[in-house]
């Protein structure tokens, strides 16, 4: 369960960073 809780947060978080391109390209999200 931990690993499906796990890949549901990175899509989301995938999901949250193509949303806001311009930003983080700027802010050098991809780093993180």
């Amino acid at each position: 369960e931990f690993a499906l809780m796990l890949f549901a947060s990175l899509a989301l978080f995938a999901v949250l960073m193509r949303k806001p391109a311009p930003a983080a390209s700027g802010g050098g999200g991809g780093g993180h």
